[in-house]
């Protein structure tokens, strides 16, 4: 399995059953509607370590989701906690099947965020993987 791929294999999850809000990308155009909540999903790369000897090691990596929820600011968290709810459902204790291996996605967690910029309140929801790699 390669970043690419796994990456790819999030962001597809995330679109097939993500259908609360629009949803921005890393590196992408991007422009919120007008007092309507959004995300913003992340797929980040974290340690990495051999895990197995021998002429075809096992490479363990470890990453996190991040599901930056943003609603308008000065509308309560009811409707942040709730979109909250739904995205750590898609990624809760999942293993996402990738050519080559999986992806397995243990207990996601709320971050408390605050206000970003002038018209946003901002909760995020971490999802923490892991995939392994031959070599």
């Amino acid at each position: 399995m390669s970043f690419l791929a796994c990456a790819a294999a999030i962001k597809a999850r995330w679109a097939t059953y993500w259908t609360h809000t629009s949803t921005a990308y890393d590196n992408s155009v991007f422009t919120p509607g007008i007092n309507a909540s959004w995300v913003r999903l992340t797929v980040r790369s974290g340690n990495a370590m051999q895990v197995t000897l021998g002429p075809q090691s096992r490479d363990r990596h470890t990453g996190v989701v991040i599901a930056q929820i943003f609603v308008p600011f000065l509308q309560g968290e009811d409707r942040a906690r709730w979109l909250e709810d739904r995205a750590s459902t898609i990624f809760r204790k999942v293993n996402i099947p990738v050519s080559g291996g999986e992806i397995v996605f243990s207990v996601p967690y709320p971050v408390e965020a605050e206000l970003s910029g002038d018209d946003w309140f901002q909760m995020n929801v971490n999802c923490p993987y892991r995939f392994d790699i031959l070599s």
